[in-house]
């Protein structure tokens, strides 16, 4: 036998990745799609993802305290049988986005406009989540982008509220007071940590088995008491939901989404590729005065909130609610929808599919309403 006869025969290649809802790759928080950058008329970078239908309707998602665009990536699947387009932006100091020069809120939505003229998005929807929701408002208000390219109704999610509102909680109150020291203790840490793990190849398989940095940072630290890969029983679901700061069902609709212990540990270590600045920065935006009045937006809108929402509560929803239909005609243009259950970290995932399908239904109709 010659040796070319006695070679073994070659590896088979690797099976193809899974592909993803119409037909294209999953998404990867490598790609270039999750990885885009502009730079404004004063120099300034502002980073993006984007995920769900390239050719989709844009929908403008905006997360909360210490996550990053990477986050947009879990709405990939339901995106793209919606056929939408969701567009992720880091705020100032998160990602590859450059430090706030001041301005506030308002000042991002400038930056939004800029970057949907950058983009050619002619019409965009909005969808927030938390602090989130304060940017979809920002952005509902300046002029330029309500006028020009507003649609559907605003879609947010366990809204954040100014800290003087009703039904904020008394040590809530005083953050107002000394929001420096605040953000000190709450900035998260340990994500040197987690970025090693992620390099020894453990990180993905271990994000949302373990408590870490991740979990705390998205307000997941109690998953270590379920068994994620299978829920606990249905009898067990009431109790252990008072012991985790996420229910059953909710774990149930994070586990169903595709690379959610990649992309959700990418989202931490991102949010602080230059340092805990953009936390305390923003940590302090959220506990002062947001530079406008939730009255003044006069635009429809949706909130999700759920009832064990463990930072805004049910009372302070309905504030929003009531001070959102100031102006509007119709007061049921701006709609309160209440997730038993629902804790306010956890109704990112339970209300995905829902608050999507509600903008796509909105655009679809061509109205906001």
């Amino acid at each position: 036998m010659s040796p070319a006869q006695s070679k073994p025969p070659a590896p088979p290649p690797p099976p193809a990745a899974p592909a993803a809802a119409g037909g294209a790759a999953p998404p990867s928080v490598s790609g270039k799609r999750a990885n885009r950058v502009m730079v404004t008329r004063d120099g300034r970078h502002l980073s993006f993802a984007e995920a769900g239908d390239p050719a989709g309707f844009p929908v403008l998602c905006f997360f909360g305290v210490g996550g990053s665009r990477y986050l947009v990536l879990l709405f990939d699947a339901a995106a793209r049988r919606l056929g939408l387009r969701v567009v992720a932006v880091d705020r100032p100091g998160f990602g590859r986005s450059s430090p706030a020069a001041g301005g506030g809120f308002a000042a991002f939505a400038v930056d939004v406009e800029a970057l949907c003229a950058t983009l050619g998005l002619r019409r965009v929807a909005i969808w927030g989540h938390s602090v989130g929701c304060a940017y979809a408002a920002a952005c509902a208000l300046h002029e330029p982008l309500r006028r020009r390219r507003l649609a559907a109704r605003l879609a947010l999610v366990s809204p954040w509220v100014p800290l003087d509102s009703p039904g904020v909680p008394l040590h809530f109150r005083a953050a107002r007071f000394f929001p420096d020291s605040l953000a000190a203790l709450a900035a998260p840490g340990a994500v040197d940590e987690r970025r090693k793990a992620l390099r020894r190849g453990r990180a993905a398989d271990e994000a949302l088995s373990a408590p870490s940095a991740a979990l705390d940072m998205l307000g997941l630290g109690g998953g270590a008491e379920f068994n994620l890969c299978g829920a606990p029983e249905a009898e067990e679901e009431e109790e252990s939901a008072s012991r985790a700061e996420m229910s059953a069902t909710e774990l149930r609709a994070l586990e169903a989404l595709p690379l959610a212990r990649r992309v959700l540990l990418a989202s931490v270590i991102e949010a602080q590729r230059q340092g805990p600045r953009g936390f305390r920065d923003e940590f302090k935006l959220c506990c002062g005065d947001f530079g406008f009045r939730y009255s003044d937006v006069r635009w429809p809108a949706r909130l999700y909130h759920g009832s064990a929402d463990n930072l805004v509560a049910g009372a302070s929803a309905r504030w929003l609610r009531d001070q959102l239909r100031r102006g509007l005609d119709d007061a049921t243009a701006v709609e309160l929808v209440e997730e038993r259950g629902g804790t306010h970290n956890g109704m990112v995932f339970a209300t995905l599919r829902r608050s999507l399908a509600a903008v796509a239904r909105d655009v679809a109709a061509g109205a906001p309403v």
